[in-house]
């Protein structure tokens, strides 16, 4: 349980949205540069009803940088 939290702080919180000030992590290799893609594309719409929703450390292939 602790793993995921910290995974959850270290991924969600400071790659994706930057929320501790002088701390950022690049998303580097296939599999993270797909997991922001997807996580970029599941805030763009507009509300909570219209979102679209992943597993935490899941992105389907569309996402992939080759793609």
């Amino acid at each position: 349980m602790a793993l995921y939290g910290i995974g959850y702080v270290l991924f969600h919180d400071v790659m994706f949205h930057r929320r501790i000030p002088g701390l950022r992590i690049r998303a580097q290799g296939r599999y993270l540069q797909r997991i922001v893609r997807a996580h970029k594309a599941h805030h763009q719409k507009g509300g909570r009803a219209d979102n679209i929703s992943f597993g935490f450390l899941y992105a389907p292939g569309k996402y992939d940088v080759s793609n």
